[in-house]
C-alpha cells in the first residue's frame, strides 16, 4: 500500500511557532505514531516536539527538509533523519524523533521511527517508537516537500507579527540585553 503525505498549516501557541504538520493518508503523522501499538513513550516523544517544517524560526528553511528529499546528507552519524524536533530550538542535542529514510526511483519509505540525539550516549538500546513502514509515491512526496520550499518565504512573510521571525529575533535580542543590563555591576571592581 502506498501512503499519501500532505503538509497542513499548524500553530503552537505555547511555543509561538507556525509550521506545517505532516499528514499521512489524511491523519496527522503524530497520531499515526502515537496510536501504534507498542511503546507507550511515543506520546511523550512526539507530543512535546514540532515537525521540521517550521516557518517561524529565525533561520531559513530547515536543512532537514532537503535531507528528507535526499538532496543533503543527514546530520546524525547514524544516517537517521529528524521528523519532529524540539519546539523551543530545533536543536538535535535536545533530541528528535527520527526515521530511517530510503529512496527508490518510485518510492520514499520512512521506517523505524525512534528517538535520537546528536551526541554519543552510553545507551546502546534503540528507542523505537513505530516500525512502520510508511511508503510514499516519490513524485507526490517530492511535490509536497517542494511546495513547502517554494512557498516558504511567502508563508513566512504572511505570519502575524507575534509569529514572524524578525519579531522573535528582536524579542530574543531585547531579552539578552535586558539580562546583560541586570548583570552590570553598580560599583567599581577592585
Amino acid at each position: 500500500m502506498v501512503n499519501r503525505l500532505s503538509l497542513v498549516p499548524g500553530e503552537s501557541a505555547s511555543h509561538g511557532l507556525h509550521f506545517w504538520e505532516p499528514m499521512v493518508d489524511g491523519r496527522p503523522l503524530r497520531a499515526v505514531l502515537t496510536d501504534a501499538p507498542g511503546d507507550e513513550s511515543a506520546d511523550r516523544v512526539v507530543g512535546d516536539n514540532v515537525a521540521v517544517f517550521v516557518h517561524s524560526w529565525p533561520v531559513g528553511i530547515p536543512n532537514d527538509v532537503y535531507v528528507l528529499l535526499g538532496e543533503q546528507p543527514p546530520e546524525l552519524a547514524n544516517g537517521r533523519i529528524p521528523i519532529f524536533v524540539c519546539a523551543e530550538c530545533g536543536d538535535l542535542g535536545c533530541g528528535a524523533l527520527t526515521a530511517e529514510v530510503e529512496w527508490t526511483p518510485t518510492t520514499v519509505t520512512w521506517r523505524n521511527f525512534g528517538w535520537d540525539v546528536n551526541y554519543e550516549t552510553d545507551d546502546e538500546e534503540e528507542d523505537l517508537v513505530f516500525a512502520g513502514p510508511l511508503v510514499f509515491d516519490r513524485d507526490q512526496y517530492e511535490t509536497e516537500l517542494r511546495r513547502f520550499i517554494h512557498t516558504f518565504d511567502q508563508v513566512r512573510d504572511s505570519l502575524p507579527a507575534h509569529l514572524h521571525p524578525a519579531t522573535r529575533r528582536a524579542e530574543a535580542r531585547a531579552s539578552r540585553e535586558q539580562g546583560r543590563a541586570r548583570r552590570r555591576r553598580r560599583w567599581p571592581v577592585r
